[in-house]
């Protein structure tokens, strides 16, 4: 799946079968829009979700974990 630049996370229907999710963000790092996309897949029903932040990965480790109690979700 893929979320273009140009829209927003909750615009779409993401499919979940209570799985983990990962997300490799590739381009220039957004903490905002990984934090919407997160939100999204987890409310979809994504166990967890773990981002991969391209950009990011020569500075240090890039990886980003989500899930349902660190992610400010309501049930």
């Amino acid at each position: 799946m893929v979320l273009p630049d140009d829209t927003n996370a909750d615009d779409f229907q993401w499919p979940s079968d209570g799985k983990p999710a990962l997300i490799q963000e590739r381009g220039e790092a957004n903490s905002e829009r990984l934090k919407l996309l997160a939100t999204e897949l987890i409310i979809a029903g994504a166990s967890s979700v773990v981002a991969i932040r391209e950009s990011l990965l020569e500075v240090f480790d890039a990886r980003v974990f989500f899930d349902r109690e660190v992610t400010d979700v309501a049930a």
